[in-house]
């Protein structure tokens, strides 16, 4: 006997139930998403932080260009590194505060020049002094001193410094203006780089806001590979107050490499901009042989 059609259809509730998802099968949706952000949250990361190396480097190309529009409007002359307040009068620029490469060069970027310390908080809203993201990042671990401290340094070695140990290339080489107007001078785009631009460094990812050479005489590079700790920031706190000596040489080693990576003077894990505007990824050997123009023994 035939079945009557009504016997054959499915039920409303019998229909419901095939459309659903058992608790197993929902939990095996959730274990393969969770697999897949595991796969993918690494490259995610990659990806962030050469985003992140790609526009520190453009950072520093504007900032490259701010020293070339300061020289056309001084007449040749680049920034100092710092000009500190000279207290007599005198024919050296003698000012009543502090200056610093970045705000000598702000209203190249900016528009609107750095006189006093209220103008830096403005200008670091929306700055590429203040542009490396990865910098950014790192704010919580160091001081309130950093408001001067851009997240880039600048050296302040021009020239033919290191071709000799006389006293006198400070009145002609050494562009950091003391107080008392011994040493330090404005020098010109020409001679910063002594016909060696795209060789000579000028400005590096640092934690603070000028890059230091270790040792008068000699200049070797043992002076900052054998320092304890390693001569170069940051170091294993990642404070500025963690190793602080004579033999450090303020570079960022490790600013764009992922965390936990091992840093050495041999890992290229920070950008440089050199004379001739080009930006190129260093290590610390790298940075040290292009400030000084000597290769490290």
């Amino acid at each position: 006997m035939r079945p009557t059609p009504s016997r054959c259809r499915p039920t409303r509730s019998s229909e419901s139930r095939g459309k659903g998802f058992t608790l197993v099968e929902l939990l095996v949706v959730i274990g393969i998403i969770a697999i897949l952000i595991g796969i993918l949250l690494p490259s995610l990361q990659n990806a962030r932080r050469a985003a992140n190396r790609v526009k520190c480097a453009a950072a520093l190309k504007e900032i490259g260009n701010a020293f070339v529009l300061y020289g056309v409007e001084y007449k040749g002359m680049w920034p100092v590194a710092v000009h500190e307040p000279n207290v007599t009068p005198g024919i050296r620029l003698p000012i009543d505060v502090e200056r610093r490469w970045h705000d000598l060069a702000a209203k190249y970027i900016t528009r609107k020049n750095i006189g006093e310390a209220k103008d830096i908080a403005t200008i670091r809203q929306n700055s590429v002094i203040w542009g490396c993201p990865e910098w950014a990042r790192r704010e919580q671990n160091i001081t309130s001193l950093d408001d001067y401290r851009p997240g880039y340094g600048m050296h302040y070695y021009t020239g033919t410094y290191f071709e000799n140990t006389t006293t006198a290339k400070f009145l002609t080489d050494y562009a950091y203006v003391l107080a008392n107007r011994t040493r330090g001078v404005y020098v010109p785009q020409t001679k910063w780089a002594n016909r060696r631009s795209s060789d000579k460094g000028l400005i590096c990812d640092s934690m603070t806001h000028i890059i230091n050479v270790p040792g008068f005489s000699t200049y070797t590079y043992d002076a900052i590979r054998n320092a304890t700790p390693p001569g170069w920031q940051p170091a294993q706190q990642g404070s500025l107050e963690t190793g602080v000596g004579t033999n450090l040489f303020y570079v960022e080693a490790g600013r764009h490499l992922k965390p936990g990576a091992k840093i050495n003077d041999r890992v290229q894990g920070m950008n440089m901009l050199f004379c001739d505007g080009h930006v190129a990824s260093v290590s610390v050997r790298d940075a040290w042989a292009a400030i000084t123009l000597k290769q490290p023994d």
